[in-house]
């Protein structure tokens, strides 16, 4: 998918996957947008890495992160 027109991109949004995906990240983001997130020092972020949901969601994240790197075209560097 190029995602270069809005057909596509609804098409894209349509997908049972897709659909399941962004409904739980936007839950997850209302979840905690009520409260203010508290700053984390070195340690703490160290720490939170022992609790395996944030270990699936960092997961998540760089599987995102990848699969984004490898949908750009060579030589866009945004």
């Amino acid at each position: 998918m190029t995602g270069t027109s809005p057909g596509e991109l609804a098409d894209t949004a349509a997908d049972d996957d897709v659909a399941r995906t962004l409904t739980s990240l936007l839950e997850a983001v209302g979840d905690v947008a009520a409260e203010p997130a508290e700053p984390l020092g070195a340690r703490e972020v160290v720490r939170t890495l022992r609790d395996p949901a944030v270990r699936r969601g960092l997961g998540f994240v760089v599987s995102v992160a990848r699969e984004t790197g490898n949908q750009l075209p060579d030589g866009d560097e945004r």
